[in-house]
């Protein structure tokens, strides 16, 4: 849903886990952030 909804609005998705939107890359910018130190989630 959270593709979807980048997708729909013209969006970039900014994730850390980038391997977990394999495959949409035609759909919708996948964005590879880094998780700062110490944050947890």
């Amino acid at each position: 849903m959270i593709a979807a909804t980048a997708a729909r609005n013209g969006l970039p998705l900014y994730t850390t886990n980038p391997t977990d939107f394999a495959g949409l890359e035609s759909s919708v910018l996948i964005v590879p952030v880094t998780r700062p130190e110490g944050a947890t989630g």
